[in-house]
């Protein structure tokens, strides 16, 4: 970024030009996937990519512009794999600009059917990180139900998430708890075990915000079950993350026993009677 304000103020400006032409949200789209271009270019790419869905994505009163369906089309038929695959630093904004689209166009109209059997075939990857890219592109859909007021159209489109979901999030949450125990003196291997059960955790949460669904409560021991292992982990597998009074800076295993303890205690709030039983 150049130092000299006139300089920033011209790039500025056609910059704001630029983000009407056709196609240009795609351009920053490629731009962020390639490999070769510097970092901070890259990061510039990913921080206007989201702002410009944020702002255009749909109609709005405060904005006279907003992207062609061309090109939304293309973007949603490269967004997923842009989440799985960019730099983990650029994956929350390419995470907000797919929650926004998908609060605007999944599941309404049936705009974007292919989204979940698009994004949930990455679950089995055998690659950790993929699987914990995948997980957080889940929740950048699933975490609206948080705050959604429950309506029959709401809970029908959390249904249909979790009939994409359910098995494969409960299948990555077991072996992730027989990884953990093949595991338990490998800090390295567990760090990357307890992120992704830290995700597992989070969308466990969203997904049962509103009311228990029925893949849930079947397999209610299972799940209740394995998150008692994760809050009662053997001692020598504790040593290897020392505890910090920095919430900002929280080791991978308390960042993924915060997760679940937020999940526990949302079933205690909300569901006392069924976690009783």
């Amino acid at each position: 970024m150049s130092p000299d304000p006139a300089t920033r103020k011209g790039a500025e400006a056609q910059l704001t030009a630029a983000k009407l032409q056709p196609g240009y949200a795609v351009l920053l789209l490629k731009l962020i996937l390639q490999d070769g271009c510097p970092a901070e270019i890259r990061l510039q790419a990913a921080i206007q990519f989201k702002n410009l869905i944020n702002q255009h994505w749909a109609a709005s009163e405060t904005h006279d512009y907003h992207m062609s369906d061309g090109d939304k089309a293309s973007i949603k038929a490269e967004i997923v794999n842009a989440m799985l695959t960019a730099p983990e630093k650029l994956q929350p904004f390419l995470s907000e600009a797919l929650g926004t689209i998908s609060n605007a166009d999944f599941p309404l109209d049936q705009k974007w059917p292919e989204l979940m059997p698009q994004l949930m075939q990455h679950m089995d990857s055998p690659d950790p990180s993929f699987v914990q890219a995948t997980l957080r592109t889940t929740q950048a859909i699933t975490r609206k139900y948080r705050n959604a007021s429950r309506t029959e159209e709401l809970w029908a489109e959390i249904n249909m998430v979790l009939g994409h979901t359910h098995d494969r999030l409960l299948n990555t949450h077991k072996t992730c708890l027989g990884a953990m125990a093949a595991n338990a003196g490998n800090k390295q291997a567990l760090e990357a075990i307890f992120s992704t059960l830290e995700l597992v955790a989070r969308v466990f949460y969203d997904l049962n915000y509103q009311d228990i669904p029925a893949a849930f409560e079947d397999n209610l021991d299972v799940w209740m079950e394995g998150f008692r292992q994760l809050l009662s982990l053997p001692d020598a597998v504790k040593a290897l993350f020392p505890s910090s009074n920095d919430d900002e800076r929280l080791t991978a295993m308390h960042a993924m026993q915060r997760s679940v303890c937020e999940a526990l205690l949302l079933y205690a709030d909300k569901y006392i009677v069924i976690v009783d039983d």
